[in-house]
């Protein structure tokens, strides 16, 4: 590891620019991170520069691990992922050079503050949430390590949330690798409790990330994770395959159901990326704590005009509507078809040729008058079918919502 003198302010670093370090701030299987100053434009700023000793590296894979997360940093551009700044080495160090985000990690911001409000989870998850989708979405990323400990809280700006660490970081080129490093060095990449049971070797979905996602939110909501088991990953995945977990008075919730479904064992339950960022965004907007169907929330994530028509607080009143225009249509049809009926022929003290002239002009009218009716008669019968429709679709949203 990277050892400093005591008095780190007199340590000076010179890569493109001169830095100056103020004090360590973390360290990891990835090395040490330092605070850092630099001036810039004129102007003092603070960096994180984190350090790899080359020399005293845990595991032969940690130098491209390194790698990696610098060029992945190197591409990304999110409000809600820590930025790049440069990245320099030599026969001895790797250096890489990032924002730094000065807030608390979301582990330690728990430990302090206790379990946090409902709103404030789904706030900084949905921004997580949207991070994540945008790496996968634009760049085929996954994290591969979400966790309380890699997400930094800045409180002082209403609850920001910023993705940090990135080392098992990895472009998904599933279809061509031959190896993948979720795998490394004969250990499982990431953090018990956090690792989907189907994660092993290049076997890692976007679906993966959604249960790190659902599983922070657990430690966030209970106070601890209850699938986490320290350095043992087979019995925390045994934890999850028997749902060994309680959610309180969650259960049955739009909130508690979006966590059941994306801390599924199974990956194909589970939601995708885009759709765990859609649902936990629109619960922003709703009650997340509604007793809802298990069906509601999938369609949450899967719909948004449907969930708007269904959530509408005006839908009985529409439903109410139509059924009553409805009724007048079928009314206002009847009415008309009351209106035509068969021409009435006066007989009486005509003569016979007369007669017999008007009988053939209702013979002649006959056909025509069945034609109309037959028309009236279609005309009902599509107003009934439509307005049964819509009752039955009407019905089962609200029986649903039950």
């Amino acid at each position: 590891m990277v050892t400093l003198s005591k008095n780190e302010t007199s340590k000076r670093l010179k890569l493109s620019r001169e830095y100056q370090f103020v004090r360590k701030i973390g360290e990891g299987g990835m090395g040490q991170v330092h605070l850092a100053k630099t001036t810039m434009i004129g102007e003092e700023q603070l960096v994180a520069i984190k350090i790899l000793d080359k020399k005293n590296m845990p595991s032969i894979d940690t130098l491209d691990r390194f790698h990696r997360e610098a060029k992945l940093l190197q591409k990304v551009k999110h409000s809600h992922i820590v930025s790049f700044g440069e990245y320099w080495e030599n026969p001895r160090y790797a250096y890489l050079v990032m924002e730094f985000v000065d807030g608390v990690d979301l582990q330690s911001y728990v430990g302090e503050n206790g379990i946090l409000p409902v709103y404030e989870v789904l706030q900084i998850f949905s921004q997580i949430s949207e991070a994540l989708e945008y790496m996968y979405n634009d760049f085929h990323m996954f994290h591969r390590d979400l966790k309380p400990a890699n997400i930094q809280i800045l409180p002082s700006l209403k609850t920001k949330a910023m993705l940090i660490d990135f080392g098992n970081a990895k472009v998904d080129n599933s279809k061509t690798a031959k190896k993948s490093l979720t795998m490394i060095s004969g250990q499982m990449a990431g953090t018990p409790g956090y690792i989907a049971p189907e994660v092993d070797f290049d076997d890692y979905k976007q679906q993966d990330d959604v249960f790190a996602i659902a599983a922070s939110m657990l430690f966030c909501l209970l106070g601890h994770n209850p699938f986490e088991v320290d350095n043992n990953v087979i019995k925390s995945w045994q934890k999850i395959k028997n749902r060994e977990y309680d959610l309180g008075d969650l259960k049955g919730t739009m909130l508690g159901h979006w966590l059941e479904i994306n801390v599924s064992a199974k990956r194909e339950e589970r939601m995708t990326l885009s759709q765990a960022q859609k649902s936990l965004a629109m619960m922003l907007e709703e009650e997340p704590r509604r007793q809802v169907s298990r069906h509601f929330v999938r369609t949450m994530s899967s719909d948004h005009k449907m969930l708007a028509m269904i959530t509408d607080l005006e839908l009985q009143n529409e439903i109410d509507s139509v059924i009553e225009h409805g009724l007048k249509e079928v009314d206002k049809l009847e009415k008309e078809e009351s209106t035509i009926n068969k021409p009435e022929v006066k007989v009486k003290d005509q003569p016979d040729k007369e007669v017999e002239k008007s009988l053939s002009a209702v013979d002649r009218a006959l056909p025509l008058k069945e034609k109309e009716d037959k028309s009236f008669s279609n005309k009902k019968f599509i107003a009934f079918s439509l307005m049964s429709l819509f009752l039955i679709v009407a019905l089962y949203y609200i029986i649903t919502l039950a």
